[in-house]
Protein backbone atom coordinates (compact mmCIF):
# COMPACT_ATOMS: atom_id res chain seq x y z
CA UNK A 1 0.00 0.00 0.00
CA UNK A 2 1.51 3.88 -1.22
CA UNK A 3 1.63 6.43 1.46
CA UNK A 4 -0.30 9.45 1.16
CA UNK A 5 2.61 11.44 2.31
CA UNK A 6 5.98 11.26 3.45
CA UNK A 7 7.23 13.60 6.57
CA UNK A 8 10.63 13.60 6.74
CA UNK A 9 13.56 15.62 8.92
CA UNK A 10 15.02 18.62 6.36
CA UNK A 11 18.40 16.59 7.04
CA UNK A 12 17.10 12.98 6.15
CA UNK A 13 17.15 13.78 2.50
CA UNK A 14 16.36 10.12 1.93
CA UNK A 15 12.54 10.56 3.06
CA UNK A 16 12.70 13.30 -0.24
CA UNK A 17 14.35 10.96 -2.48
CA UNK A 18 11.69 8.79 -1.71
CA UNK A 19 8.80 10.82 -2.37
CA UNK A 20 10.62 11.80 -5.47
CA UNK A 21 11.05 8.42 -7.00
CA UNK A 22 7.45 7.17 -5.94
CA UNK A 23 5.63 10.58 -7.12
CA UNK A 24 4.70 10.95 -2.83
CA UNK A 25 3.80 14.58 -1.74
CA UNK A 26 6.44 15.74 0.92
CA UNK A 27 6.44 17.67 3.65
CA UNK A 28 9.51 18.87 5.40
CA UNK A 29 10.17 19.26 9.16
CA UNK A 30 12.98 21.21 10.59
CA UNK A 31 13.92 22.31 13.55
CA UNK A 32 16.26 24.75 12.25
CA UNK A 33 15.14 27.47 10.02
CA UNK A 34 13.38 27.05 7.13
CA UNK A 35 15.95 27.83 3.86
CA UNK A 36 14.94 27.85 0.49
CA UNK A 37 17.42 29.27 -2.30
CA UNK A 38 16.27 32.58 -2.18
CA UNK A 39 17.12 32.52 2.44
CA UNK A 40 20.32 30.59 1.83
CA UNK A 41 22.32 33.18 0.47
CA UNK A 42 21.88 34.79 4.15
CA UNK A 43 24.43 32.64 5.21
CA UNK A 44 28.14 33.58 4.44
CA UNK A 45 30.44 30.41 4.30
CA UNK A 46 33.70 32.50 4.18
CA UNK A 47 36.79 31.24 1.64
CA UNK A 48 37.36 28.54 3.33
CA UNK A 49 33.79 27.32 3.08
CA UNK A 50 33.41 28.22 -0.41
CA UNK A 51 36.87 26.46 -0.97
CA UNK A 52 36.05 22.78 0.88
CA UNK A 53 32.45 23.05 -1.16
CA UNK A 54 34.32 23.47 -4.24
CA UNK A 55 36.78 20.58 -4.22
CA UNK A 56 33.28 18.01 -3.01
CA UNK A 57 31.66 19.01 -6.31
CA UNK A 58 33.30 16.02 -8.31
CA UNK A 59 31.81 13.47 -5.50
CA UNK A 60 28.63 14.98 -5.02
CA UNK A 61 28.43 14.58 -8.68
CA UNK A 62 29.50 11.34 -8.90
CA UNK A 63 27.01 9.87 -6.27
CA UNK A 64 24.03 11.71 -7.94
CA UNK A 65 24.76 10.27 -11.48
CA UNK A 66 24.36 6.80 -9.03
CA UNK A 67 20.89 8.02 -7.23
CA UNK A 68 19.82 8.81 -11.44
CA UNK A 69 21.00 4.85 -12.72
CA UNK A 70 18.65 3.92 -9.67
CA UNK A 71 15.24 6.19 -10.68
CA UNK A 72 15.60 8.81 -8.48
CA UNK A 73 14.41 11.95 -10.75
CA UNK A 74 17.38 14.46 -9.02
CA UNK A 75 18.37 17.21 -11.10
CA UNK A 76 21.00 18.58 -8.98
CA UNK A 77 22.39 19.00 -5.35
CA UNK A 78 21.12 21.86 -4.12
CA UNK A 79 17.51 20.61 -5.32
CA UNK A 80 18.30 17.66 -2.37
CA UNK A 81 19.22 20.24 0.22
CA UNK A 82 16.82 22.88 -0.17
CA UNK A 83 13.02 23.05 -0.81
CA UNK A 84 11.37 25.19 -2.71
CA UNK A 85 8.24 27.83 -1.98
CA UNK A 86 5.95 24.89 -3.20
CA UNK A 87 6.82 22.60 -0.71
CA UNK A 88 5.56 22.38 2.83
CA UNK A 89 7.65 22.95 5.85
CA UNK A 90 6.89 23.01 9.15
CA UNK A 91 8.88 24.50 10.73
CA UNK A 92 8.85 25.15 14.78
CA UNK A 93 9.71 28.49 15.81
CA UNK A 94 7.80 31.68 14.97
CA UNK A 95 7.92 33.74 11.80
CA UNK A 96 10.02 36.90 13.81
CA UNK A 97 12.96 34.32 13.37
CA UNK A 98 12.97 33.43 10.23
CA UNK A 99 15.35 34.52 8.11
Amino acid sequence: MKPDLIVADSMAYWGKLAAMKHGIPYVCSTTRFAFNRYSAKYMDQGMGGLLKTLFAVPKVNKQLKRLRAKGYPVKNFLELISNDNETNTIVYTSKEFQP
